[in-house]
């Protein structure tokens, strides 16, 4: 980390505060679009998508707000569009790095992070006070760290999916928005940072859409967006807008109430919980507090807490086996496949998850599910693939397969697995079942090195064939 470390504080020092006007001469960019590629002036390689907010090229000496976007996967233009509608209404600058990914070293992260900022103070007017980042799952981390690294320099996070880059035991120098679906793998951490930032009295707030691990949809953005404005007006950064406090509020409360009257009582005493929060003392609080106070009195609201509690140590217990058992792999025992799926009880988990599809236990199993796919899809067998160590890696895809059954993904990591061990057979047939249930990228399949000792079969040539002749229906994995 001593490398990495020193790589932060060096950014650090170097960071400019202050932006300067345009240069005269400067290019004009289109405004309310998003425009998908811009290259950092003094580092051509790193670039970034941009979005000017209607009225920029007239504001005169006005300054403006902007927000930082850091995608997992380099995703610049995609992230960049989900927030445009917000930022369209708020009057934001938008620039959204092509360069940051997840799950990698930080020197690049930190490389295009130091090149953006550079880029766009150079040449827009940038309001100093009013300063976003904004990332979805490591991008969030990466977020968290560049606002911690520079107190001051940066006024609020939004992060996606995922919480800070390390553990939180202070009150962070800035506001915080979390975003996290309600099937996603980090649901729990996102949780746990909430109660935590509420402990240190720290100004955040987390909204939970229906999804899984990825970015939000486009009104929790601008919810987050809202969000960070009224956090500027209490800040004394602009002048109070009382239509956008009333607004926000009476947003968190209709989605509250919703949840409710659909019977998931502990997601609308939380709901309600987060408003007050954000709103106490204003007008209209008080309906939204004796709403919760009735649903925390209901038998439903005591019943939803304790099961909340029954299920959070059920969960917990569950990783510890989880972690236990790959411990165990690790170290050399060899546990034949069907034991390992006894004892870490996939098949239980998808029956719980499809007891009773959106209750708060199903969520809950649904997100373990994620979990260990994630895990066994991508983390653990990485290692393995650097080791060569092919039974291994096999044994982790094929759990994940487990996970998820309607999945492709497992099943084209089990061909390349199968295919880099020697097992062209194998590899075909599990090519044959990621194509059945929805792969059909050609593109990424004739590309990848895993597979460059199937290229020359016939039966390759076929499976491209087929996947050239049908729309492609699975994204890249």
């Amino acid at each position: 980390m001593g490398r990495r470390w020193a790589a932060v504080l060096l950014w650090a020092a170097g960071l400019p505060l202050r932006a300067a006007a345009a240069p005269a001469g400067a290019p004009a960019f289109p405004e309310g679009v998003v425009v998908e590629r811009v290259a950092c002036a003094d580092s051509p390689s790193e670039s970034y998508a941009l979005f000017l907010p209607p009225g920029f090229a007239a504001g005169g000496d006005r300054r403006w707000p902007i927000l930082y976007l850091f995608d997992a996967r380099a995703r610049g233009a995609m992230a960049a569009k989900l927030f445009a509608p917000a930022a369209a209404r708020e009057g934001f600058i938008v620039a959204s790095s092509n360069d940051t990914e997840s799950d990698a070293a930080l020197d690049p992260n930190i490389t295009a992070f130091r090149a953006l900022w550079r880029d766009t103070h150079s040449r827009f007017p940038i309001d100093a006070r009013r300063v976003y980042a904004a990332g979805f799952s490591g991008g969030a981390r990466v977020a968290t760290l560049m606002a911690s690294t520079a107190p001051g320099a940066v006024a609020g996070v939004i992060g996606c999916g995922a919480g800070f880059h390390r553990e939180v035991s202070a009150k962070p120098p800035f506001v915080w928005f979390g975003a996290v679906g309600n099937r996603d793998f980090n649901y729990d951490e996102m949780r746990e940072l909430d109660a935590t930032l509420a402990r240190l009295g720290a100004p955040h707030h987390v909204e939970v859409f229906d999804g899984e691990h990825g970015w939000p949809p486009p009104e929790v953005c601008e919810e987050a967006l809202a969000w960070m404005q009224v956090q500027a007006e209490r800040a004394g950064a602009i002048p109070p807008d009382p239509s956008r406090s009333a607004r926000l509020m009476q947003a968190f409360a209709g989605r509250a109430s919703a949840l409710a009257a659909a019977g998931r009582t502990l997601a609308a005493m939380n709901e309600y919980a987060r408003a007050i929060a954000d709103f106490r003392g204003a007008e209209g609080v008080s309906r939204l507090e004796e709403a919760l106070a009735a649903l925390e009195r209901s038998p439903e609201g005591r019943r939803a807490r304790r099961d909340e509690e029954a299920r959070i140590a059920a969960d917990d217990a569950f990783r510890g086996r989880f972690t236990g058992v790959w411990a165990e792999i690790r170290s050399g025992e060899a546990l034949p496949e069907a034991r390992l799926r006894q004892e870490l009880g996939i098949a239980e988990l998808r029956a719980r998850a499809a007891r009773a599809p959106g209750s708060e236990d199903a969520l809950g199993a649904e997100r373990l599910l994620s979990e260990v796919f994630v895990q066994t899809v991508f983390y653990l067998p990485r290692g393995y693939r650097e080791e060569k160590n092919w039974a291994r890696a096999i044994l982790c895809a094929s759990i994940a397969a487990d996970a998820r059954p309607a999945s492709p993904y497992p099943h084209y990591e089990l061909a390349a697995l199968h295919a880099l061990s020697g097992h062209a057979d194998r590899a075909f047939d599990e090519l044959d079942r990621a194509a059945a249930l929805g792969y059909g990228d050609a593109g990424e399949l004739e590309r990848d090195p895993d597979f460059a000792p199937l290229r020359g079969a016939p039966r390759f040539r076929d499976l491209l064939a087929r996947m050239r002749a049908a729309p492609p229906a699975a994204a890249p994995r």
